[in-house]
């Protein structure tokens, strides 16, 4: 069995997509400053907390409960972050994996992995590269042994 885990870096990309998100509702509250202020206060005070709720709680407890699990049969994937959920696939179902890798992620050497099989679809979010490289080829091999076609 082999287990992967999310990447060092994940951390870093989730953060900095959260602050590049952040900076609307900043320029909204700067732009409406003065004019209402309870409203603004409301606005500014909400997307505050949730910034510091996602930065300093859902992406550290994401990151720790991700967890992937290759075994001889099947791919198992525990996720969540207020509960936790399991999610097997056998290779047998598995019809192709892709990675996908966008600009940002390319800068910190993460990848996200979409595995998709008969029935169901499975997203693993950043991946070292290497990890999902390496992941790619153990799935990969197995699911095309395994086609009932053949």
């Amino acid at each position: 069995m082999k287990e992967y885990r999310a990447s060092p870096n994940a951390m870093i990309y989730w953060m900095v997509r959260l602050t590049l998100l952040a900076l609307a509702p900043f320029g909204v509250s700067v732009l409406t400053f003065g004019r209402t202020r309870m409203a603004w206060t409301v606005f500014t005070l909400g997307w505050v907390l949730a910034y510091l709720f996602l930065a300093f709680f859902w992406y550290p407890v994401k990151r720790k409960k991700l967890k992937i699990q290759v075994t001889e049969e099947q791919l198992a994937i525990r996720t969540g972050v207020l509960y936790t959920r399991w999610k097997y696939m056998n290779y047998g179902a598995v019809q192709y994996l892709s990675l996908c890798t966008l600009p940002l992620q390319r800068v910190f050497r993460v990848t996200s992995v979409m595995v998709y099989g008969s029935g169901c679809f499975l997203f693993i979010p950043c991946l070292h590269r290497n990890d999902a490289q390496e992941l790619q080829d153990l799935v990969t091999p197995a699911a095309k042994r395994m086609r009932f076609w053949e």
